[in-house]
Order: structure tokens, then C-alpha cells, then sequence
């Protein structure tokens, strides 16, 4: 068998794979004698039928079959040992016709080659955001924390506006049908919040929902209405009946507290408990830091990195490559959208390389270990080692979580190696600040 490439121009090259009878001859043979030893065809006995009518009924597909399967191993194969960076698959040319009856074979496929480019982040490369947390940040996660920890009371009379009311709902449009809900009166806009002074349970309140709360409270906490039925009810005078009023009676802010949260530490005193809060929330935004860095670094890369991309093949590719071929049309369509993608990966890959990036499978196991050893610690769940064990290994028979995670771990294995390699600026930011930049549609 005989491989060879010739360049087309620098995105394009076209491989020939020339195939001669000595290549697949053993496999064909092979392949029929099986065919021999277990063909039932009628008046031979199974195992009898003589070769030379296996070979004129089987020999043609056989042959195709083993080709076809030859090609394809050798074809990928070349292509690694010459290190040659390609984009998407290799396809046959549309245009060759093959003699399945001669002895030897040359197919030619077309190749989309990777372009050659170096990454351009522009002049001003973004800041990293680093939080900074505030007294008052530290107080209302204490608050939190002991709301979450504490005693669920109730009682017969609104009197906090940590206060929770658990009802029924009764409208004209409900069509008789009572919708049960609840709401915190913190939930409450401020202007409306004279409405609930000094509610007692079994009172009916009447109100319109707009005017109470805002949009997303009317869907997070009215049961059973979807966003139509908000749009419809929302102006409308509904009916309120208060069935039950639910406080929290705070948890102490004591070592009971602190050993619930961190039962391996010895916590004893509320300045040691700050700390640990402090060290940890500023350690769970650092995450956020660093893939805030990550998103505005590739942006920065995809906005200042130019390079051409063999369109024309890859359109065809993608046309070919699905469960379902698509039209023309189509291909060109999902190129488009998939462009800006295309282009981030290569620049990934580019990097990954530049900075020697790799996913073992040593590393992905102790990565998955640190992520359930995380969810543990959040949900205060003890776990030792044997049922790490047994998590990790069950994580690693999914295909699919394998694949996202080793992407979520070269994305951190890359940031790191952007904040060592690449000069910028740090920009200190309270906690209120960094989500405003995070989510500045909300600001």
C-alpha cells in the first residue's frame, strides 16, 4: 500500500491511498473460509460448499468490505505518524469511480488542513477581577448560615419580614381553582409592604400580583403558573388566603455551628469562623475570577487572532458527517453558526500546545475525586476514601461526563498557564461590584 499527500494550497491537500491485491488478499481469504465453515446455501451440506461458489457470491462484498476497512485504519494511521493537523475527517472525492473488479485500487480523499497562526490577544489584554469581601459580606452569609441551620417556628401574626406566608390563591381566571403558593415578605415590594402589616393567619388579603411583587417572584412563588398565565393574571385582583406564617428561629453562633460546617477544623471562636468564611468565599469567587479571565482572554484571542479556514471543505464535511445529510443550504447555514467555535477550539488547541496542556488519566481521576470531595463538604456528608473510589470509577463509565470533564479540566489547566504566562492587571472588586460585572444585564 502506498500513501501520499499533495498539497492543494495552505488549507487543503488531497491524499492518495493506492491499494494492491497483496494488501487485502489474506484478509479476503480469511474472511471466506469463515464464510465456507458457516454459509448455508441449498443441496451442500453446511460447511461442504466449495470455494469457488463462496468467493463468486461473497468474493465482491467481501473485498469492498475489506478494503474499505484497511483504508480507513492505514488512512488515520498516516496521517499521525506525518503530524499532520487537519480539520474535521478526511472525504472521499465525490467524483471517483472505483472498479471492484480489478485487483488494485486508488482512492484520493479530500483533506481540510488546519491553518497556521499565532495567537494575537491585542494590546491591552483584559484585568483579572479578584473579590475582596466585606465586613457586611461576611455578616450576611453568618445570617445565612444560621437561617439555614435554625429552628422552622410558626405563628399567628406577621412580624418580620423574614416572615414566610404559605397560602391559597383565588382569582376569576383560575376558574374556581384554588393555586398554592408562598412568599417571604422580603419578596414583597417596598411600597406594598403595608399590606401585610400585622397579618394573622386565616386572613384573606386582596392584591394585585404586579403591583406585590416583581415578575420573577410571581413565577418563583405562585405554584402552578406558567409564564402565559402570569402575563394573564398579573393585572387581575386575586385573593390571598394566609393558611400558615413560618419564621427561623436563628442557630447559635456557637461551636455547635462551627463544627456542623467544619467538623475536621476545631473551630471554636466566631473570629476563627470568620476567617474560615472569608478564606472560602473568597476561594469559590477565585473560581469565578479565573473563568471570568478565561472568558474575556478568548474573546480577546477570537477579536485579534486571524486565520483562514478551509470553508469549502468544511462545509461539505459538515453536510456529510451528521446522522442526516443535509442540503447545501444547510451545511452552510450550520458553518456559520459553528464558525466563531471552530475558530475558539483551534485557538485553544494552540495554546494547550504552546503551554504543554495535557489530560492524563491520573489527573482526570484526581479532578473528578476533588469535585465530590466538594459536593460532600457543601452538603456536609462525611465520605471516605472506598466511596470515593467507587463514585470516581462510577463517574469514568460515562462517556459523556468524561468527555465535559476533561474539557472543564484543560479549561482550568489554561487558565492557570494564561495568569503565569501573560502580563495584566489585577483589579480588586467587592463581591457586589464583580456580580454587577459578571451579570451586567442585571445590574
Amino acid at each position: 500500500m502506498n500513501i501520499s499527500k499533495s498539497q492543494v494550497d495552505d488549507l487543503n491537500a488531497v491524499i492518495t491511498v493506492a491499494v494492491t491485491e497483496e494488501d487485502y488478499s489474506s484478509k479476503v481469504t480469511e474472511t471466506l473460509k469463515n464464510y465456507k465453515r458457516n454459509a448455508n446455501i441449498p443441496g451442500f451440506r453446511k460447511g461442504n460448499i466449495p470455494m469457488g461458489l463462496i468467493r463468486k457470491q461473497y468474493g465482491k462484498a467481501v473485498i469492498i468490505d475489506e478494503v474499505n476497512k484497511l483504508i480507513q485504519s492505514s488512512l488515520f494511521e498516516y496521517l499521525q505518524e506525518q503530524d499532520v493537523h487537519y480539520l474535521g475527517n478526511p472525504l472521499p472525492k465525490s467524483e471517483q469511480n472505483i472498479d471492484w473488479d480489478s485487483k488494485d485500487f486508488t482512492f484520493d480523499f479530500d483533506l481540510g488542513l488546519a491553518p497556521e497562526f499565532e495567537v494575537d490577544f491585542g494590546q491591552d489584554l483584559p484585568d483579572y477581577l479578584k473579590v475582596k469581601l466585606s465586613e457586611k459580606d461576611v455578616e450576611d452569609q453568618i445570617e445565612r448560615i444560621r437561617t439555614q441551620y435554625g429552628n422552622r417556628l410558626e405563628k399567628q401574626q406577621v412580624s418580620s419580614q423574614e416572615d414566610v406566608l404559605i397560602g391559597a390563591f383565588t382569582a376569576d381566571s383560575f376558574e374556581d381553582e384554588e393555586k398554592r403558593g408562598y412568599f417571604r415578605l422580603s419578596d414583597v415590594k417596598e411600597e406594598s409592604k403595608e399590606l401585610f402589616n400585622e397579618v394573622k393567619v386565616d386572613q384573606q388579603i386582596e392584591l394585585v400580583l404586579e403591583d406585590v411583587f416583581a415578575q420573577g417572584a410571581i413565577s418563583r412563588h405562585i405554584f402552578g403558573l406558567t409564564d402565559q398565565q402570569v402575563d394573564e393574571v398579573k393585572s387581575q385582583k386575586v385573593t390571598f388566603t394566609v393558611e400558615t406564617i413560618n419564621f427561623t428561629e436563628l442557630a447559635a453562633l456557637d461551636e455547635a455551628l462551627f463544627k456542623k460546617l467544619y467538623p475536621e477544623l476545631g473551630i471554636t471562636t466566631q473570629e476563627a469562623f470568620k476567617e474560615q468564611l472569608i478564606k472560602d468565599g473568597e476561594k469559590e469567587f477565585s473560581n469565578q475570577s479565573d473563568q471570568k479571565f478565561l472568558d474575556d482572554v478568548s474573546k480577546a484571542a477570537l477579536d485579534n487572532t486571524t486565520f483562514d479556514l478551509p470553508k469549502e471543505f468544511l462545509t461539505r464535511w459538515i453536510q456529510v458527517s451528521g446522522e442526516k445529510e443535509l442540503t447545501e443550504q444547510e451545511a452552510q447555514e450550520e458553518f456559520t453558526k459553528n464558525e466563531k467555535g471552530i475558530r475558539y477550539q483551534l485557538i485553544e488547541g494552540k495554546l494547550a500546545k504552546k503551554y504543554d496542556i495535557k489530560v492524563e488519566f491520573e489527573d482526570l481521576k484526581a479532578y473528578i475525586r476533588e469535585l465530590v470531595v466538594a459536593q460532600f463538604g457543601r452538603a456536609n456528608t462525611p465520605v471516605d476514601d472506598s466511596q470515593l473510589d467507587d463514585i470516581v470509577a462510577n463517574v469514568l463509565k460515562n462517556q459523556d461526563e468524561v468527555k465535559q470533564l476533561s474539557e472543564q479540566l484543560v479549561s482550568k489547566k489554561l487558565v492557570s498557564s494564561l495568569k503565569e504566562n501573560l502580563t495584566y492587571n489585577q483589579k480588586e472588586l467587592s463581591s457586589e461590584e464583580f456580580i454587577k460585572e459578571l451579570y451586567p444585564q442585571e445590574a
